[in-house]
């Protein structure tokens, strides 16, 4: 994803409870300097506040400090008080910065093209509509014409004759209406993707399917399209990280993880904090015996 070339920054940042209780913290100064590293570091990244290298590699304190020129105990003093204040969270060991989207705004320029888009595809149909209809109303006036010329050259032949050539030219209108209606059948008809076999074959659950799609979609919007192989390795995750003999439960937080995803605009899925997940039957009844 390309990066952009701003961050929004608030003119009362000072003003802020939690950037006023940092200024009372030692080495005050270089902490908030890191704070706005971390806010650049983010817009160049454009990845929703994800601190992901070439999209795989989670940033550690020590590759920030490299990358800032900042002493390691620095940082790591840095990132732990961001995420005492809540203005970093680790989630399966990646920093994030929660609500990115939802501070910067930077997905503004994203949805303007893909609306751009989707505009751009309803002007494409039309213009194929207008174009089949002129067709039609051409080649109906080339079979009127037909039509005549038959009916001229009928006339002087026997009343037999005229009748076996109307019945003729009848079923052989008949012939070309039905093949016209198959190839538009043919064309309307819906092809079927490989992620709805994958689909198929990973749940049954309407619920679940649902969500999985909504996050291709939402892949599909900030220009990263999620791969079949990709898919597959989503699924994997979340079978690997949701196994109890429950199946409901399963589903159910399989279905949390997607949406939370789908959300934040994240380009991967992160596994549920144990405070997170649904509950199973054993874990409440274990709950009410304490």
């Amino acid at each position: 994803m390309a990066d952009v070339k701003w961050i929004k920054i608030t003119t009362d940042i000072f003003d802020d409870e939690k950037i006023l209780l940092i200024e009372g913290l030692p080495s005050s100064d270089e902490i908030i300097v890191i704070w706005f590293k971390l806010l650049i570091l983010a817009g160049k990244q454009n990845n929703n506040g994800v601190f992901l290298m070439n999209e795989r590699i989670p940033y550690t304190d020590e590759m920030l400090a490299t990358i800032f020129r900042r002493d390691i105990n620095i940082v790591r003093l840095a990132l732990k008080t961001f995420e005492q204040f809540g203005m970093l969270e680790l989630v399966d060991n990646v920093i994030t910065i929660p609500n990115w989207n939802k501070h910067q705004q930077l997905d503004s320029y994203e949805k303007k093209k893909q609306q751009d888009r989707v505009r751009q595809q309803e002007r494409r149909a039309q213009q194929k509509t207008l174009a089949l209809n002129s067709q039609t109303v051409n080649k109906n006036s080339e079979d009127e014409k037909k039509s005549r010329d038959s009916r001229v050259t009928i006339a002087g032949q026997s009343r037999d004759s005229r009748e076996n050539v109307a019945e003729n030219r009848g079923l052989d209108k008949e012939v070309d209406i039905d093949k016209e209606l198959k190839e538009k059948v043919k064309k309307e008809k819906p092809t079927k993707s490989a992620l709805d076999d994958l689909l198929k074959n990973w749940t049954e659950n309407a619920g679940l399917i649902k969500a999985f799609k909504d996050f291709a979609e939402m892949r599909k919007s900030i220009k990263k399209p999620l791969t079949d192989s990709g898919a597959c390795l989503v699924m994997k995750k979340l079978d690997s990280w949701y196994c109890t003999q429950e199946v409901d439960v399963n589903d159910a937080n399989k279905i949390k993880t997607l949406e939370s995803s789908t959300l934040n605009s994240w380009q991967g899925v992160f596994e549920l904090k144990p405070e997170q997940r649904e509950k199973t039957q054993e874990e409440i009844f274990k709950g009410a015996m304490i």
